[in-house]
């Protein structure tokens, strides 16, 4: 009985799936969704007179 108790034992924590931290691979995504997103300060420029030309077009059809 002994050794059964031993057996099942040993079975069981081998059986066993390893723990998995989901809040270390939560985090983990985060922090690669935070670099993918990031842009630079020439393109941030870029960005906004693109959109301020857009809205001098837009103001000026509005004003015909």
């Amino acid at each position: 009985m002994k050794y059964l108790l031993i057996l099942l034992t040993i079975l069981i924590v081998s059986c066993s799936k390893p723990s998995i931290n989901v809040w270390d691979k939560l985090w983990d995504k985060v922090d690669n969704m935070k670099e993918e997103d990031k842009v630079s300060e020439s393109d941030q420029k870029l960005i906004q007179e693109a959109t301020e030309k857009e809205w001098q077009e837009v103001d000026k059809e509005t004003d015909k």
